[in-house]
């Protein structure tokens, strides 16, 4: 059980990088699989070293040739009650915690579709003009969303296809 929900965390990630886009525009794998690394790394530290303290809290001695039976009491916890709470409060919080549901699944994948249609319009539109698209860099703006303009020197207009005008 434990080692699922271990196995699941990959895919959530996955999928939280996807609402993160979803909400902010912006998509930051890079950042948020950096930060799900860290916390991943500090957590085997600091369990590693609590399983250290746990066994000495139940009397395990170093060395010594047969273990007090509060030590193989404690070294059964360890390895049978404490991963299946574990497991218990990651079901919990996969079940009632973790809220992106189907619907909001189906939201995303309709609004990544509408937004590469956006795109593969904006590209054809301007082939059809001649206009050559160079990447640009990003220019931050004060309250922190990247301003993406679609070529040099002008500014992407979400209005654009708004017009009824021919060309």
């Amino acid at each position: 059980l434990v080692q699922m929900s271990v196995q699941m965390q990959w895919g959530l990630v996955a999928e939280s990088i996807d609402y993160n886009e979803y909400l902010t525009g912006k998509r930051s794998e890079g950042s948020i699989y950096g930060v799900f690394s860290l916390t991943r790394r500090i957590g085997q530290t600091l369990s590693g070293s609590l399983a250290v303290l746990m066994i000495t809290w139940f009397g395990y001695q170093a060395g010594a040739a047969v273990q007090p039976a509060s030590a193989i009491l404690g070294i059964k916890l360890m390895c049978i009650l404490i991963p299946a709470i574990i497991g218990m409060g990651s079901w919990f919080a996969f079940r009632f915690i973790w809220d992106i549901n189907a619907e909001k699944r189906a939201k995303m994948a309709a609004w990544k579709e509408e937004r590469a249609a956006r795109a593969a319009a904006e590209a054809e539109y301007l082939a059809k003009k001649g206009v050559v698209v160079e990447p640009a860099e990003e220019k931050k703006t004060l309250s922190g969303i990247a301003d993406r303009p679609y070529c040099k020197g002008r500014a992407y207009d979400p209005n654009r296809y708004n017009t009824t005008e021919e060309e």
